[in-house]
């Protein structure tokens, strides 16, 4: 895999959750499972210091294979923020288009 020849480094898959759906009714003759189950069969046999991420919106359309423990070893949920938490993060970057003087 090309992460292993660039390791050590950070694999992000963006989305993990949007390979899962439909994927039984793919009509691609099983290409998207195959694929599936290699990508897990790496994640728990790899050896190479790759760090895995992934983000999903739905996670109840990643099948429990895939997050156990070994694989993806945490999970973590971040809500939208708050109405001051975006009014921070509003200041920060208005801070940087206006600085003060």
């Amino acid at each position: 895999a090309i992460s292993e020849a660039l390791s050590p480094c950070i694999l992000w898959v963006d989305e993990i959750d949007k390979a899962f759906t439909n994927s039984q009714n793919s009509g691609d003759n099983g290409t998207t499972n195959r694929v599936l189950a290699t990508f897990i069969t790496w994640l728990s046999e790899k050896t190479s210091p790759v760090f895995v991420v992934a983000t999903a919106n739905n996670i109840d359309w990643i099948p429990p294979e895939v997050i156990r423990k070994g694989r993806f070893d945490e999970v973590f949920f971040l809500a939208l923020p708050n109405f001051q938490e975006r009014q921070a993060i509003f200041n920060v970057h208005l801070s940087k288009a206006r600085p003060e003087k």
